[in-house]
């Protein structure tokens, strides 16, 4: 009879368990201030160093506790410096993973900053273009854009691990004005990137960033067929025990 009654109590369990799970959807988070400068780095111009390398370590705790599945990323245009035509950037790379580097604690080598699980999320070419007159600031209601979106296949990220980095890179070839993002001070962002007289020195900006939303969902749960079957597998070992 006890046997019998812990069987029930199994399957009221996982039934249970089979209604209630939560619908797996998507959250975003968006981590950075845009208090300025802004910058161009890295999407929105070439200068003289070429499509140079650029990173941005995210504090993980931002994403909560547990492991998500990110599959975007949003920059914002600073539409009151941004003064251009239109912007084209071909054979672009953006790659995330877990940050070999805490966000306070960012190295100026781009190599050591990359995790184990460094991963190319996005490669190839973007377009930026604006309804405004190049020459003048481009006011909010006349641009045809205000942000730049990636969207990739699931990166798996866990935040205990570490903290987040972003790593972009370019080999194409740019066209276009100048195009200015927002981005500030920050207790939660560092950055790296390559300036200098001629454009190869690393400058490493401890809690400066650019603002950046991440689209995100949790890792999906068990699906209920195999909480059914776990249940019923029980069932089938206690009938064995029973006999």
């Amino acid at each position: 009879m006890k046997s019998f009654t812990r069987i029930l109590a199994m399957l009221a369990a996982t039934l249970y368990g089979v209604v209630t799970a939560p619908q797996l959807k998507a959250d975003t988070v968006t981590i950075g201030t845009a208090t300025g400068p802004s910058t161009h780095v890295p999407f929105g111009f070439e200068d003289f160093a070429g499509n140079s390398p650029y990173q941005q370590i995210y504090r993980g705790t931002r994403f909560g506790g547990a492991p998500v599945l990110i599959t975007g990323l949003t920059v914002f245009v600073d539409t009151a410096t941004a003064h251009l035509g239109a912007m084209n950037y071909s054979n672009q790379h953006v790659s995330l993973s877990t940050s070999a580097t805490a966000v306070g604690a960012m190295s100026s080598s781009f190599a050591a900053n990359r995790g184990s699980d460094f991963t190319e999320v996005f490669s190839g070419s973007y377009t930026q273009g604006f309804a405004g007159f190049p020459i003048d600031p481009c006011p909010i209601a006349d641009c045809s854009a205000t942000s730049l979106s990636f969207s990739f296949e699931p990166f798996l990220y866990d935040p205990s691990a570490g903290d987040l980095l972003m790593d972009v890179s370019g080999d194409g070839v740019f066209n276009g004005d100048h195009l200015y993002f927002q981005a500030g001070a920050d207790r939660d962002v560092s950055s790296l990137k390559l300036g200098g007289l001629f454009g190869n020195d690393p400058i490493v900006s401890i809690g400066f960033g650019l603002v950046t939303q991440f689209e995100f969902s949790a890792v999906p749960l068990p699906s209920p067929i195999w909480m059914l079957g776990a249940a019923f597998g029980g069932v089938l070992y206690s009938r064995r025990r029973v006999r």
